[in-house]
């Protein structure tokens, strides 16, 4: 080998260890690189599952809302039945007695009549 062989082997054993060094820096860069991207994604789903656990409790409070509104609107139905039912058999029984009233009311008439009669034909002591 002459002299330019010779300059191109050292050129060479100069090169490629710098070139294999950039390589190696350059792998640890992007390893650098990806270590931030993988803890943002990390982070990100850490925080989604948070919002999911969020939502999840405030789908739940709305639920447990609706059925305290259902089972409240079945109670006051309820309570209408039976606030009408209720109406209803005091009106009966007022009518009852009322009939009843009126019963006594002309037993008490003719009572009081018969007694009248019964004055004027039995003769005062």
């Amino acid at each position: 080998m002459g002299w330019p062989g010779r300059m191109t082997l050292s050129l060479l054993l100069v090169l490629v260890p710098m070139y294999l060094h950039g390589a190696s820096l350059q792998k640890a860069g992007s390893a650098g690189q990806r270590k931030p991207f993988f803890e943002r994604l990390r982070r990100l789903e850490e925080q989604f599952r948070r919002f999911q656990e969020v939502t999840l409790t405030q789908l739940q409070g709305i639920a447990n809302n609706y059925n305290m509104s259902y089972d409240i609107d079945a109670q006051l139905h309820s309570l209408a039945e039976e606030s009408q039912a209720v109406a209803l058999t005091v009106n009966r029984s007022q009518a009852a007695i009322q009939g009843d009233l009126a019963h006594l009311k002309a037993w008490v008439r003719k009572t009081q009549h018969r007694s009248r009669k019964f004055a004027t034909w039995v003769p005062c002591s």
